[in-house]
């Protein structure tokens, strides 16, 4: 297939089944009175589809060869069969590197990166957006690289997990929602012109103030929180100051569970950690995500998990 003969977007394979897939099964474990009555349609549409074969399909729709996508990402050969046939796994910059060589849009790139179980791009977060700034306007790596650097941030590699040390707060006065950043960042000419009219609206803090946020609204202290999570205190404290960051993301679900977010904000909170948002096409997901959309404290969520056969958080 040539460059020209590509399909549409709206008939990629890869964006439209996982898409679709996702849609349905939210929908149905949302509607359903109990899970049992939900988990054959749930099994039969949840992914069985193995990272080799998920790039091996990007790969062709895009017509590239494994070769090509790893040279245009500037990753090292071997490395990089590595990434794309799943013998290991590597952080979000690296598969963001990928999505820029193998040409994806913004909505193939966040198919890409949930299915990979990596964070998505977040629009709240100031490099997240100068990120997706790119990627809708098709840059390629180096122009992607030269935009970041212009402006302050680290450029894409494989360098430690980035918060800037900062992630963003909303109060009643400059509230401002992902959806006005995302439709500013494709209408912008600029990136400046972003940056210049989230001034002021865009408020952000430091980890440890999201966290204390939650709490004190629960009139929570931090000690019953590791307690009943099940975190060593000394651990937990650097956790929640942004100090550290834990690579099971079960553990960012215990704290959630335990302060009792529901599936909203427990999707926001390991979208502002960059730690994977559930993603119910993958069975052991869709079984934490009925729990939560119901309310399950963690003690009965763990129960949850073993009556159907999963690992408990």
């Amino acid at each position: 297939m040539s460059r020209e003969q590509k399909p549409s977007k709206a008939n990629d394979p890869c964006r439209s089944e996982q898409e679709g897939r996702t849609a349905l099964i939210e929908q149905r474990i949302m509607e359903s009175t109990d899970f049992d009555s939900a988990s054959d349609l749930i099994k039969d549409n949840s992914t069985q589809k193995s990272i080799h074969d998920y790039f091996a399909q990007l790969l062709k729709y895009h017509n590239l060869t494994a070769a090509e996508a790893i040279s245009k990402a500037d990753l090292d050969k071997d490395y990089g069969v590595h990434i794309i046939t799943g013998k290991r796994g590597t952080r979000r910059d690296n598969y963001i590197r990928l999505a820029i060589a193998i040409g994806l849009d913004f909505t193939e790139t966040q198919s890409m990166l949930k299915f990979v179980r990596t964070g998505q791009i977040y629009a709240l977060r100031q490099r997240d957006a100068a990120i997706m700034f790119c990627i809708h306007r098709k840059y390629g790596l180096m122009e992607t690289q030269l935009m970041l650097d212009e402006h302050g941030y680290e450029p894409l590699g494989d360098g430690e997990f980035h918060t800037d040390g900062e992630v963003p707060l909303k109060d009643a006065a400059h509230s401002v929602d992902t959806e006005q950043v995302e439709q500013l960042v494709k209408s912008a000419s600029s990136f400046s012109e972003v940056l210049e009219k989230m001034d002021g609206k865009l408020i952000k803090g430091d980890i440890e103030q999201y966290f204390d946020s939650f709490l004190q609204s629960r009139g929570m202290q931090k000690k019953y929180l590791f307690e009943v999570a099940g975190i060593n205190p000394n651990i937990g404290y650097q956790l929640l100051r942004g100090l550290r960051r834990s690579k099971n993301r079960d553990v960012y679900l215990r704290i959630a569970i335990v302060m009792g977010l529901g599936i909203e904000e427990t999707q926001r909170m390991l979208k502002l950690l960059n730690v994977g948002a559930i993603y119910p096409v993958v069975e052991r997901d869709y079984a934490i995500y009925y729990g939560i959309s119901r309310g399950y404290g963690l003690e009965r969520m763990q129960e949850w998990l073993c009556e159907h056969g999963f690992l408990p958080l």
